[in-house]
């Protein structure tokens, strides 16, 4: 039975010997000995079912099935060359590794991921988390960037700018004056999580839990669906919310401030990245 599997290094053999113009020549190149060379073409014969080469003359001289593959020949090494090519630009790639909140990822996509906002070759590795595990990871070396709101009064980062927390609702939510005010927040360690609950048992302000999720999409489902209040950083919020009115005498939250995490060490590819970033969200 004949073998129709094509030898990359036989075919290789056939075009460089027809370049040159002869099989030492071609060996010298591919740094084997002239009888293996031949050897090759002879094999790559075998498998084709045609002879590529006259063997009579002095020079070497292409067989009228020798032309007529020839061009074959070419292009089957153009593609190999170029998927290896293709297979060791991947496998060298610089990544970053980065974490953001579930609330800024729609902004991240639009304005830094979009293949208009990309500028650099670099493969993201993205983690969305809470805040607060989000800087830990930078810490730990588990991440080389992580873009995060925190308190004013919280330290360490790169500040790129702050902006108003705010009060959202469904449009059709049932506001109710007088009784505890329904929340829908994250769990545990949530900085937001942490400012709304002070604030309320500052002001001495009744209000109950409603619903806990970790994704701010949850959260945000929750609240289009009329289950309770939650609050947004300004210009994040999606369109199926609203800015609860100012008569339903919510607390003020104040600012939050948007920084960007860093390890130390960061690579020139990586370093540019973060331009995207502070550019984006400056």
């Amino acid at each position: 039975m004949m073998n129709h599997t094509l030898d990359i290094l036989a075919l290789r053999s056939f075009v460089l010997s027809d370049q040159l113009g002869s099989f030492s020549k071609a060996a010298d190149n591919l740094s084997c000995s002239q009888a293996a060379l031949s050897f090759r073409i002879k094999k790559l014969e075998n498998t084709l079912g045609a002879r590529l080469f006259h063997r009579n003359y002095h020079t070497l001289q292409l067989t009228t099935s020798g032309q007529g593959l020839l061009p074959e020949a070419k292009a089957v090494l153009r593609a190999h060359d170029q998927m290896l090519g293709m297979a060791q630009q991947i496998e060298t790639q610089e990544s970053v590794r980065l974490g953001v909140p579930e609330e800024l990822a729609r902004a991240l996509f639009r304005d830094v991921m979009a293949p208009q906002a990309m500028d650099n070759e670099i493969n993201v590795e993205l983690t969305m988390l809470m805040c607060r595990d989000l800087m830990d990871m930078v810490e730990n070396q588990q991440l080389d960037l992580a873009l995060t709101t925190v308190p004013p009064e919280h330290y360490g980062g790169e500040r790129l700018g702050a902006r108003e927390l705010i009060w959202v609702a469904s449009p059709d939510f049932d506001f109710q004056p007088g009784r505890p005010i329904p929340l829908a927040l994250h769990p545990q360690r949530c900085i937001y999580r942490d400012l709304i609950l002070g604030v309320f048992e500052t002001s001495g302000t009744p209000y109950r839990i409603q619903f806990s999720a970790q994704g701010s999409m949850s959260v945000q489902a929750a609240v289009a669906a009329g289950m309770g209040l939650t609050v947004i950083t300004d210009g994040m919020v999606p369109n199926e919310l609203v800015r609860a009115p100012e008569e339903w005498g919510l607390p003020n939250l104040g600012m939050i401030e948007l920084r960007l995490f860093k390890t130390s060490s960061l690579s020139p590819a990586q370093l540019s990245f973060a331009q995207l970033l502070k550019k984006a969200f400056s």
